[in-house]
């Protein structure tokens, strides 16, 4: 058995993949109310742009898993590379032909829905690729890195973004960086090995299951169900507040720039707290202890939330977001390698894109909800402080609930 250089190469294109097609996702929001402003469309139209993703997700996350399991990393890399190029191309047309606002929507519509359906097949990959080209004891180290790099994309995405298109005048140039950026990822998938030439470690023996009987054995498990609630809720969760995050803090003040720089420090700080429970899991294989351990914090600071979300709160806001970003993160690896562990020899495509279904699909119905929710008015005709017109109080009270 041996371990190969090209490991990390290949890391390195799974990693630049997820941060340009999270980057795509997150534009939007980021400048939720620039984007209503150029298109001529409703904050709730706006944030379609978004929504379409998770819908994408689950349209597409069941062939991307067959692709995995049967063909292998390189072709799923380069289905998840081409859509998500064309995708980032086609938004950036969309701003410089010359067209009526409503078409151009449209056309960054349908950009959002060719990498919106990239999306499996880079963000579901993490577990097979470190289950072929790395030992079980850098497993966890690996899915850790490789599926952070999805919210690094929306971290770098949540400040950017609203740097580079401070008004609609910006958005050529803000979205000619993200597709260049998405470029350059996807040139390495000519040279990527689906797999090593030796095996890293000694091979499971081969899977009785296909694909479908995969998925169906998966579902007969009462423990994955515990951990499809678990993990689907909380990926759910965090992707409704980070993507609707711009909406709940401007109408009390603060601009897109600080809405990105809430996002961004809710990032960086889930990294620092997935890297150490990887670490921490990889040694010690101690999985359900530290999900019983992080759960209570998490319930803890998205209640704070409620209470926080005001004027001159900045500081506030900075610490719960950094809080909710270390404890929803930890359980990302958790997640992932109790997926595989306790539906072994279920492939890992079928266990870990069951998972990431189950968190879009909630994303979607809560982001939906949220949406609804939003307080046009605000209270004692919109003199009230504490819940100014189009406040979100009554939706960050529902992710509190969930």
């Amino acid at each position: 058995y041996r371990l190969y250089r090209m490991r990390w190469a290949i890391l390195l294109t799974i990693m630049l993949l997820n941060i340009a097609n999270s980057m795509i996702w997150i534009t939007y929001s980021a400048i939720a109310q620039t984007g209503s402003s150029y298109f001529q469309m409703s904050l709730t139209a706006t944030n379609m742009l978004n929504l379409v993703f998770y819908i994408c997700y689950l349209v597409s996350s069941v062939p991307s898993a067959f692709v995995i399991d049967r063909h292998g990393i390189r072709a799923a890399l380069a289905c998840g590379a081409v859509g998500t190029v064309l995708g980032a191309w086609l938004r950036y047309l969309a701003v410089v032909i010359p067209m009526a606002p409503h078409a151009s929507y449209a056309v960054t519509m349908v950009g959002h829905i060719l990498a919106g359906l990239s999306q499996p097949f880079i963000l579901n990959l993490p577990t097979k690729f470190a289950a072929t080209w790395f030992p079980e004891d850098g497993r966890a180290i690996a899915n850790m890195v490789s599926t952070a790099s999805n919210p690094i994309g929306i971290a770098l995405g949540s400040v950017l973004v609203p740097a580079l298109a401070p008004n609609a005048d910006g958005l050529p140039t803000m979205l000619v960086v993200i597709a260049a950026i998405a470029t350059v990822a996807a040139l390495p998938i000519f040279w990527v090995r689906a797999t090593p030439p030796t095996p890293a470690c000694p091979p499971p023996p081969p899977s009785e299951h296909s694909f479908l009987q995969g998925v169906r054995v998966a579902l007969s498990m009462p423990g994955f169900w515990a951990l499809v609630i678990l993990f689907g809720g909380m990926v759910g969760v965090f992707s409704a507040l980070t993507g609707l995050l711009n909406n709940i803090v401007i109408p009390y003040g603060y601009s897109e720039d600080d809405a990105g720089i809430f996002g961004a420090v809710t990032i960086l700080a889930g990294l620092v707290g997935a890297a150490i429970v990887s670490v921490f899991i990889d040694k010690t294989a101690k999985h359900k202890p530290t999900v019983r351990a992080t759960l209570p914090f998490t319930m803890a600071t998205f209640i704070g939330l409620i209470f926080a979300v005001r004027s001159d709160s900045f500081e506030v806001i900075i610490v719960l977001m950094a809080m909710v970003g270390l404890f929803c993160f930890s359980l990302l690896p958790v997640g992932l390698e109790l997926s595989v562990e306790c539906t072994y020899p279920v492939p890992e495509a079928s266990s870990t894109g069951l998972l990431w279904m189950a968190g879009q699909a909630i994303a979607l119905v809560t982001q939906l909800v949220m949406n609804v929710l939003r307080d046009d008015e605000g209270a004692d005709h919109g003199q009230d402080p504490l819940l100014p017109p189009g406040n979100m109080r009554n939706a960050l009270i529902l992710l509190a609930a969930l």
